[in-house]
């Protein structure tokens, strides 16, 4: 299902529905959904998933789980980091010519890039 909208022709009041994909492009024969009736229902099941207090704590085991294994590799976090001593090594050096005189458009397009 995909979030859509649509604007009334009559008044210009704009009107919000989910919608099954392939139907935004004639392939299937579901009808769209206005958005406050599919959200009430979600959030009524998600509230009655969360009552269950088994459930509940099967869906904390396995999202502890999850963590440890996404945040168990450094890697993306050692990348960042080296990603940011590059910006501020190219930030110094920016700021040493500007220092140096030497400031042009070119240096301060690149300044904000940074």
């Amino acid at each position: 299902m995909q979030g859509c909208s649509g604007t009334s022709s009559h008044k210009g009041a704009k009107h919000y529905y989910y919608a099954c994909g392939a139907a935004r492009k004639k392939k299937c024969s579901l009808k769209y959904v206005k958005k406050d009736k599919i959200e009430a229902i979600t959030c009524f099941m998600l509230s009655e998933c969360l009552k269950d207090t088994e459930l509940l704590a099967s869906l904390a085991v396995d999202v502890a789980a999850y963590y440890q294994k996404e945040h168990e590799d450094k890697g993306y976090i050692e990348g960042l980091k080296a990603e940011r001593a590059e910006t501020e090594k190219a930030l110094n050096n920016l700021v040493r010519a500007i220092e140096q005189g030497i400031f042009s458009e070119t240096t301060q397009t690149r300044l904000l890039e940074l």
